[in-house]
């Protein structure tokens, strides 16, 4: 039962702690300084004019990229559809089908002029 209500304790002040932080975190860095009537004093005036001046800081600077992101995807090519790369491949495949071709009729012709040399330059052997 003790271990009980001090683990009750322990949620409870966990929560607190959570929130307090929130309560920071959404406050922006206002100050809640009053005077004895419970209104706002000039300080805080001032926090608010500086919130809203980092907010349209922050709203000039997420237009800016945003622009940015819009020119530069104006600017960028358009990407090639797959029906004109497999067209380039088959090209490819040809051109180098039509290469390998070429170089076998070559090998082939060299060789041919090999053996009419080698003929040539053989001697013909004299019966006597």
């Amino acid at each position: 039962m003790d271990i009980f209500c001090f683990l009750i304790i322990i949620v409870i002040a966990v929560f607190a702690v959570k929130l307090l932080k929130v309560k920071e975190l959404t406050s922006h860095g206002e100050s809640d300084e009053t005077d004895e009537t419970g209104w706002r004093t000039a300080g805080s005036s001032q926090d608010s004019e500086d919130l809203k001046r980092r907010q349209a800081e922050h709203w000039a600077q997420r237009m800016a990229k945003q622009r940015l992101a819009m020119r530069q995807r104006d600017l960028s090519p358009e990407p090639p559809k797959i029906s004109e790369i497999k067209s380039k491949l088959e090209e490819e495949r040809q051109r180098l089908t039509e290469l390998k071709r070429v170089q076998e009729d070559q090998a082939w012709v060299m060789q041919e002029e090999l053996e009419l040399e080698r003929s040539e330059i053989e001697v013909p052997e004299v019966e006597s």
